[in-house]
């Protein structure tokens, strides 16, 4: 403003108006200092402006990474916490693996073995039932042959009772002729020879 002023061109100035110009001037200069002090505050209180807002930028930013950083912190433990619960099941759950395996492996052990006996039971019913079968068999064989040896039996004897007779009948007849001629002429009823077997019937 004032360099203005020294710039701006100057008019002849009459004897009697010199107070006058020189009045003007002092004001002129007198309202640019007033409105320079006017625009430096202004701009001081810009800056103090700015420079609060800029700090209240700041801290908002500083509190803002401060919960994030409580929530990353708070995330981090809530992972870690997690991770250690997984572990743990997963211990545990191993633990289960094992004991279910061993029992597994003991019930595979125990239906194998159940196998193997029931295979030998079969293989021994097997022998049982075929040597039941031979019993039977021969017990058969063994009605048979006896029926067989009996008819056989009943035969002969049948056959040997009939000789026997037969003889017995010879001796008879034999004794009866020997007796009439042992008595010459009489005719005498032949007695029964002692000891003698009896005429079969």
């Amino acid at each position: 403003m004032i360099r203005e002023l020294k710039d701006m061109p100057r008019a002849p100035v009459a004897p009697g108006s010199l107070w006058l110009t020189e009045r003007a001037a002092t004001n002129a200069v007198e309202s640019a200092r007033r409105k320079l002090d006017v625009e430096r505050s202004t701009l001081r209180g810009e800056h103090e402006k700015a420079f609060t807002s800029q700090g209240q930028m700041v801290e908002e930013a500083r509190r803002q990474l401060e919960e994030e950083r409580k929530k990353n912190a708070e995330l981090l433990t809530a992972e870690q916490n997690r991770l250690m619960e997984k572990e743990r099941n997963a211990g545990v759950l191993e633990g289960q693996v094992t004991t279910l395996t061993a029992e597994a492996t003991s019930l595979r052990e125990r239906v194998n073995e159940m196998y193997v006996r029931q295979r030998e039971a079969e293989v021994q019913a097997g022998r049982h039932r075929q040597e039941s079968d031979r019993i039977f068999s021969e017990l058969g064989k063994a009605r048979d042959q006896l029926q067989t040896t009996r008819r056989q039996t009943e035969e002969k004897l049948k056959e040997q009772r009939r000789e026997h007779e037969r003889r017995l009948a010879e001796e008879l007849q034999q004794l009866r002729k020997k007796s009439k001629i042992g008595c010459g002429g009489f005719k005498k009823k032949p007695k029964t020879a002692r000891g003698a077997a009896p005429t079969a019937k």
